[in-house]
């Protein structure tokens, strides 16, 4: 993941502005959580990333693509986990 795609869906599904830093640090966040608690979700994350990047879909897109659905997958399933993670990320220094 470059940070463009993941920043720009943090800003429309969100509503919050983060760095390309920041909104990496908030994707691995949340896969660091889902690879510990729900397998099964990242796995499936896994593959649609794979499947968008075995159909030539540019890179800018594929992120976007799969950080808006993270972010939706943690809204409906771990809102608060999902506001904790987005928190620590928007004062980290």
């Amino acid at each position: 993941m470059k940070g463009k795609g993941a920043e720009k869906a943090v800003l429309n599904t969100l509503k919050y502005r983060l760095s390309e830093k920041q909104a990496l640090s908030l994707y691995r966040s949340i896969c660091r959580f889902l690879v510990s608690k729900d397998q099964e979700s990242y796995t499936k994350m896994l593959r649609l990333k794979y499947a968008l990047l075995q159909d030539d879909v540019d890179s800018y897109i594929c992120d976007y693509l799969v950080m808006a659905s993270l972010l939706k997958l943690m809204e409906l399933k771990y809102p608060l986990i999902l506001s904790a993670l987005t928190s620590l990320t928007l004062h980290q220094s």
